[in-house]
């Protein structure tokens, strides 16, 4: 699981580590400056302990550049694993490539969203742990030089937040996944802006309009919502929290109204403390935000988890549901033949599929994709495989002559499954490509289906 190797990273470890000693060092500022004070008090100068508070004050840079660096190294590494785990799951989940709308779907999120939650989950996670260190590390700091009541209070107030928390959890996780749905459905339109733009045929521009009036405003509605709940519970926690503690001070300073010493170190630490509340409110508030960060996160991670994919069965059963085989002609080499060659494809030679749109002849192509998997290359009559040419400096034709001819020279698989090459060619360039694949059928077992079948 991602999770999983994430928390036990080298990288993470690591992380945590400098992250610890940080603070451990930020931490400890307190405690030299509240002795040179007290030093000072009694008429006495200590030159190594304002040296050492200036140097406590210095030193916490250098592990905060090697933590930004850790940090980084740990959102592309976790976002690397990410792709790797979905090249290991996905291939060969030929009814999932069918499945338009997952497709887009699937995609809006691992060509955007997928990086973003990521980064988004990682930097969460560190402001997390970082709060935390910092909380309990001042927190003990002051508990030691003020007054160990402190804590009691602190934690009273604490205790008030979180009641907060709890209470809206269950409102959070509702408007994270309406906000979480919007953004992406409102970036799976994005992806249709280039061709229905540019091409500015007026019938598909009014849709994309249409859609893209709708899905903004759900957009802004639902993103804006949880932004505003987040306020709202983010000030009501901050309050609860530093209330006991403020109350609790002001007693305390009326008490030692005459301790001039113990004033004069406290007003020093009271930076510390209100930093201490203050990432005390930034842990409530990272803390608010964790239905929100799981839904976002368990969205990206479901595409990777193996129980959502279709087992080899039901994609078989499926796809055999969408072939007609009475209605789709089977030949070889030309001359008509039965279509239980299908099941036992020969070494070499050309099958040619034709029947009417509907029929199954793509479905068939991917039946014979599913079982043969990796000895099988599957050539979609629009695509965004990779090949050597560079496939947007020429016209349909001379794309696909290059592609069967790159095919040709590098391909080590026994069968080419060609769908549809056809569609969309003049004449004379469906005849020389009809040519190239003749040529294929004398060293491979090519399957095609035509669009429009012609003899050559």
């Amino acid at each position: 699981m991602l999770k999983s190797s994430l928390f036990t990273s080298k990288t993470f470890i690591s992380l945590i580590c400098l992250l610890l000693i940080q603070q451990l060092i930020v931490g400890s500022s307190s405690i030299w400056i509240t002795q040179l004070i007290a030093n000072l008090s009694n008429s006495q100068y200590a030159l190594y302990l304002f040296a050492i508070y200036i140097f406590s004050l210095l030193l916490p840079y250098v592990p905060g550049a090697y933590i930004i660096i850790q940090l980084t190294k740990l959102k592309v590494e976790t976002s690397i694993k990410f792709m790797q785990k979905f090249m290991e799951l996905y291939p060969n989940q030929i009814l999932h490539w069918t499945n338009s709308d997952e497709q887009n779907k699937k995609i809006a999120i691992v060509s955007g969203e997928a990086s973003n939650i990521i980064t988004d989950y990682i930097d969460y996670l560190y402001q997390v742990i970082s709060a935390s260190l910092n909380v309990i590390i001042s927190l003990a700091m002051v508990a030691i030089i003020i007054d160990y009541t402190i804590v009691f209070f602190y934690f009273l107030g604490m205790f008030l937040s979180l009641f907060i928390l709890i209470l809206q959890k269950k409102n959070k996780t509702f408007l994270s996944i309406a906000a979480q749905e919007s953004r992406i459905k409102w970036n799976s339109l994005l992806l249709k802006f280039w061709d229905n733009v540019l091409l500015n045929n007026i019938y598909s521009l009014s849709k994309l309009k249409d859609n893209f009036s709708h899905k903004s405003i759900d957009f802004t509605k639902n993103s804006v919502k949880l932004e505003k709940f987040n306020q709202i519970i983010s000030i009501s926690m901050a309050f609860l929290l530093m209330l006991p503690t403020f109350i609790y001070l002001i007693f305390l300073a009326y008490q030692k109204v005459n301790d001039s010493a113990w004033l004069a170190m406290t007003i020093v630490l009271l930076p510390r403390l209100f930093q201490t509340l203050s990432y005390s409110y930034e842990l409530l508030f990272l803390f608010s935000n964790l239905p929100m960060q799981n839904v976002n996160i368990t969205t990206v991670l479901s595409l990777i988890n193996k129980s959502s994919l279709l087992k080899e069965e039901e994609e078989i059963s499926l796809l055999e549901k969408r072939v007609n085989l009475e209605k789709i002609t089977l030949s070889f080499n030309k001359e008509k033949i039965n279509p239980e060659i299908i099941e036992k494809l020969p070494t070499s030679g050309r099958i040619t599929l034709q029947g009417d749109n509907g029929s199954g002849k793509t479905s068939l192509l991917l039946l014979i994709k599913k079982k043969y998997n990796e000895s099988a290359f599957y050539l979609p009559s629009k695509h965004d495989l990779l090949f050597m040419i560079n496939s947007h400096n020429f016209s349909t034709g001379e794309k696909a002559k290059k592609i069967l001819h790159e095919i040709k020279e590098s391909l080590e698989v026994p069968i080419i499954l060609l769908d549809e090459w056809d569609a969309n060619l003049d004449i004379n360039a469906k005849r020389e490509i009809s040519s190239i694949i003749d040529e294929l059928s004398k060293k491979y077992c090519v399957v095609e289906s035509r669009h429009n079948f012609i003899e050559t």
